[in-house]
Formats: C-alpha cells, structure tokens, sequence
C-alpha cells in the first residue's frame, strides 16, 4: 500500500503499458509513508529481461521531488496570480525590455495610448512619451538600467490620434536570473 490510492490506477496502468510493449516509463506519482506522510516520487524505469527473454525485473530510479513540485506549484500560482492582476487590472500596466520596447500591455494601457499591443510591440516607451518630457524617460529608463529601485514620475503620453494625455508613471526594475535581462515594468 506504499501508492496513494487516487494515483494506483495511473500507476499499474503504466506499469501494464511496460510489460505489453517492452518499453520505459517515466511518471510522477505519490507514496503514502509507514507515517502517513505523502511524498511524491519521480520514477524511470526500463523493463529488463532474463536469458530466456522473459521479463525480470523494472531497473531505474526513483526520487523523491516533493519540494520541487511543490515549488513548481507555488511558481505556477504566483504566476497566474501576477498574469490575471496585469491583465485584468484597471490600471495600464506594460513590460519592456532594457531597451525599452513595449513586449507586454495590459488592454487598459492599449485602451490608454490607442494602440493594439501588437502595434506596441514596434514601439519604445520613449516613441509615446511627448517630446518635452523626453528627459523625465530618459532620466526613469537609466535609472532603472542601473539601480534596483521604483521611480515614479509625472509625465505626458502621446496617443496614436495624437492627443497628449498625462500620466503619472511608477517603474520598477526586475532582472531575469536566469539570463541577466533587466525588465522594466510599470
């Protein structure tokens, strides 16, 4: 009884799958410990056979990942918790790259400037930032290049129809671990 019971289905079925076709399987499943503890266990195995050609036994191993998929689960969560406030909030909200190209929008900033994100996409925060607050840009981007802090300024947007409206604008720096990429987002 060593499989939780809501995962022994999806084991022998993989387990059955191995010993008709002869192959490997590679599957996540959960244990039930002696304790009563559930751990989740990550598990290979490859069908070996006797000189007979009979099957002999499953080899390969088996790890227990329980905190990476726990980890994996919170990411997923924080993730989609950051992807429906971004998109579903009121606020315009965008993300650029170090450059400072528009590569995300919410509707509400699109709805904002008059452009489709798409439109966006070809465009710098700096190309929508009226002429005579340039310098308030540049003075955010290159603060946000170099210092881990959130500048927040007042500052005239241009919109597509040419209209200038104002906005008062709140930018934070995050830098991608994984690549070194500095995202600004604001």
């Amino acid at each position: 009884k060593l499989w939780h019971p809501d995962d022994v289905e999806m084991v022998q079925n993989a387990l059955s799958d191995v010993f008709e076709t002869g192959g490997k399987y590679d599957l996540d499943h959960r244990i039930v410990q002696a304790d009563g503890t559930i751990r989740i266990v990550h598990e290979q195995a490859e069908l070996q056979y006797n000189d007979d050609g009979k099957p002999l036994r499953l080899f390969g191993p088996v790890q227990d990942v329980t905190e990476l998929r726990t980890a994996q689960g919170e990411l997923r969560l924080s993730e989609e918790r950051f992807r429906t406030a971004f998109n579903a909030g009121g606020t315009g909200m965008v993300m650029s790259d170090n450059e400072g190209r528009y590569v995300e929008a919410n509707r509400a900033f699109c709805d904002f400037v008059g452009y489709e994100l798409e439109e966006l996409q070809k465009k710098t925060s700096r190309d929508l930032t009226h002429p005579d607050d340039r310098p308030i840009y540049d003075e955010l981007r290159d603060g946000l290049r170099s210092e881990d802090r959130v500048n927040i300024r007042e500052k005239r947007y241009v919109r597509k129809d040419g209209e200038t409206v104002w906005a008062i604008t709140t930018g934070a720096r995050v830098v991608d671990q994984r690549t070194g990429d500095v995202v600004g987002i604001s």
